[in-house]
């Protein structure tokens, strides 16, 4: 048989030396064009390392920590019970009483502009 073609697995690998100096030649172009600019490159943010939790456990945790912040915004809304009937009226009569202290206020006030114009 012949050799692999080129597009096998083994062409397309690129080692860790290549990509270490593929960074950083980009760094360098980087600081480069920030140098032209006359500005100070932005701080470079740390790789994230893995916390060596396999993805199920990460997933878990999550999933968790979901969990525990829908039940605490929930919990708040299970601490009140509905009204009943003679609360809703009292709170009916109590509308109703505050509304025709309004309506007799600005009748007062009406009465009083008027006296005055006349």
């Amino acid at each position: 048989m012949s050799s692999p073609p080129p597009s096998s697995v083994a062409s397309r690998f690129v080692s860790q030396t290549e990509l270490e100096q593929a960074k950083a030649t980009r760094e360098e172009q980087w600081r480069a064009a920030y140098a032209r600019l006359g500005q100070e490159p932005p701080p470079q943010r740390a790789e994230d390392v893995g916390d060596g939790r396999s993805l199920y456990e990460r997933l878990q945790t999550n999933k968790a920590a979901k969990e525990e912040q829908w039940q605490e915004q929930h919990k708040l809304s299970k601490q009140f019970r509905a009204l009943e009937e003679d609360e809703i009226l009292f709170l009916r009569q109590a509308a109703a009483a505050r509304d025709a202290e309004e309506a007799a206020r600005k009748r007062a006030e009406r009465q009083e502009v008027e006296g005055f114009r006349e």
